[in-house]
């Protein structure tokens, strides 16, 4: 069964389904890409181009790199020379880039913690209006800018664009599509309890009245 949500599905954001979630984007998400991408040019996981634009490192979650090792970078990620549905919000940033090996140490932390994206949120806000998600792309050629797209929770997720090198069409990604097959194959009919008491973050009252209207819309299970 698919998700009662038309979008993201806000139960999916507990810290005891997130990180489960995350992982599962990013393989179908180079799943997809897979498919799209012509040669020479092929998808990878976290190959890690760290860019500073703050005091903090922002880390892309999936790199589209060239047989050359070029690179088109997405933040959150993305079939080929199709015109994408959803247009972003450019934003132009200074920063300095480098590359680094690591060994990296995580602690699982509650949700609606710092963006993993660039843009400060107030700035955002002002040209995007009110959003609950954003992601955002980038392109190894033009550093300082970022291609930001924001939506609101009751929306479905967009279609995003993924540059190449200059000179080839842009790759377009159906986030939404990504999404239902992460749903589709996860655990999460069998393990969401579809409570809005169970919800972490919680959502404000106006959303949590949508929340339960989507719910109440659902058919009754087995």
């Amino acid at each position: 069964m698919p998700s009662p949500f038309p979008g993201m599905d806000p139960f999916l954001e507990h810290p005891d389904f997130f990180p489960d979630l995350h992982g599962a984007l990013h393989v179908y998400i180079r799943e997809a890409l897979q498919r799209s991408l012509s040669a020479p040019y092929f998808a990878v996981i976290n190959e890690r181009l760290w860019v500073e634009t703050t005091a903090r490192y922002i880390e892309p979650d999936t790199d589209v790199l060239h047989g050359d090792w070029s690179i088109a970078e997405s933040s959150a990620v993305a079939q080929m020379a199709k015109p994408t549905q959803t247009r972003p919000l450019v934003f132009e940033l200074a920063h300095d880039q480098r590359s680094e090996s690591f060994v990296e140490i995580r602690t699982r932390l509650a949700d609606g913690g710092e963006r993993a994206t660039p843009m400060h949120l107030d700035r955002l806000r002002r040209k995007a209006g009110p959003f609950d998600y954003h992601v955002s792309a980038h392109r190894f050629d033009q550093r300082g800018r970022f291609f930001i797209y924001p939506w609101p929770l009751p929306a479905p997720l967009p279609v995003i664009g993924i540059p190449l090198l200059p000179g080839d069409d842009e790759v377009s990604l159906d986030l939404q599509a990504v999404f239902t097959r992460c749903y589709d194959t996860g655990p999460y009919r069998r393990r969401v309890v579809y409570d809005p008491a169970r919800l972490v973050p919680a959502l404000n009252p106006e959303k949590t009245d949508w929340l339960q209207q989507v719910l109440h819309r659902q058919p009754a299970g087995p």
